[in-house]
């Protein structure tokens, strides 16, 4: 897809496709059967790839753009051929679309591995230029586009060229998964050696990391060797089926996090130190006061916010002396010293 007009023209038909777009919000709520709704989604869809389509290739333009300072100090713009990605770029995107700054760099390197293919054999080569052909005709969108180019992201061009060829016919009407499944196996075909690498550099870089989700519940994400994966989840599986068979959960969902949780700490000797903290002038049972579910709020070494836990866990503290507690900020929770400074240990 080629933008010929310039940014603010790109800014007015976006004004008027939104107008366009207006009835559609107001329609009534008895229109249409499900089988015209669902041809209407599927119109709207192949909408959005062109939109996103025409987001990437301005998302190019915007990146070539380099500031330059002149022998006498001002600082103008100088075009770079498409694919040149200024410092800067992704921290404008960041502003201009109200994303994260990983997430703008993402956006980035994306439309530029695909409207930004060039020529074979030169240094812009990526060989993806076949999605974004196929974003702008309205048959893939960006997401099903970035699975393909993340599957390819270390292949040589021709190959990744060679293998979106080879998935046009399926990329109107096959879904992520599907989509990821078959560049693998093409990619298999053409490229063995590429997945072997592939493999050993993901073994290397398995891991896993823990934050604060939902009030009260931790977020685990973890990538393991498939060996181990295999003979863990057996374990996990395991227990967690009898934890549903004998109530002690009502799903397997639950039950799975539970048996973690048991066969970890059932391996490991671990000491939990609970501090009882009150707010300089509060009072202490003002922290352990009632809550929905009987959960008091606390806060976890390392975690950045405070969470929610059940009051036994923290109950056999709260029912010492008073006397023992120590003193925190009221508003920062930060711990002080007893003449209310911040402690140097906090």
């Amino acid at each position: 897809m080629a933008i010929s007009s310039g940014p603010q023209d790109v800014v007015e038909l976006a004004r008027r496709a939104a107008e366009l777009l207006t009835p559609t919000l107001d329609t009534p709520p008895t229109a249409g059967t499900r089988a015209e709704w669902a041809t209407a989604l599927t119109g709207l869809a192949s909408l959005a790839s062109r939109v996103e389509a025409a987001r990437d290739v301005a998302l190019v333009r915007l990146a070539a753009i380099e500031p330059e300072v002149l022998d006498d100090g001002e600082v103008v713009e100088g075009h770079r051929e498409p694919g040149h990605v200024a410092l800067d770029a992704p921290a404008i995107v960041s502003g201009a679309l109200c994303v994260g700054a990983v997430h703008a760099e993402r956006l980035v390197r994306d439309a530029v591995h695909r409207a930004a293919d060039g020529p074979e054999g030169t240094p812009t080569c990526t060989g993806l230029g076949g999605l974004h052909e196929a974003m702008a005709a309205g048959r893939l969108d960006s997401y099903r586009a970035s699975v393909v180019a993340d599957e390819l992201d270390e292949a040589p061009a021709e190959v990744a060229a060679a293998v979106v060829a080879a998935l046009d016919p399926h990329l109107d009407h096959e879904d992520a998964g599907r989509l990821r499944r078959r560049t693998r196996r093409m990619l298999a075909r053409v490229g063995p050696d590429l997945l072997r690498r592939r493999a050993v550099r993901a073994r290397q870089e398995s891991s896993l990391r823990r934050w604060v989700g939902e009030p009260g519940v931790d977020t685990w994400l973890g990538t393991f060797s498939s060996e181990e994966a295999a003979s863990a989840w057996a374990a996990i599986d395991a227990l967690a089926q009898r934890l549903v068979t004998d109530g002690t959960c009502t799903t397997v969902e639950r039950a799975r996090a539970r048996a973690l949780t048991d066969l970890v700490t059932g391996s490991a000797t671990i000491n939990v130190l609970v501090v009882l903290a009150a707010p300089v002038g509060g009072e202490v049972a003002a922290s352990a006061g009632a809550a929905p579910g009987d959960l008091v709020e606390v806060a976890i070494s390392s975690t950045p916010q405070p969470v929610l836990v059940p009051r036994a866990w923290v109950s056999p503290v709260v029912a010492s002396a008073p006397a023992d507690a120590v003193l925190c900020d009221p508003r920062s929770g930060a711990l002080l010293d007893p003449d209310g400074s911040l402690s140097t240990s906090a």
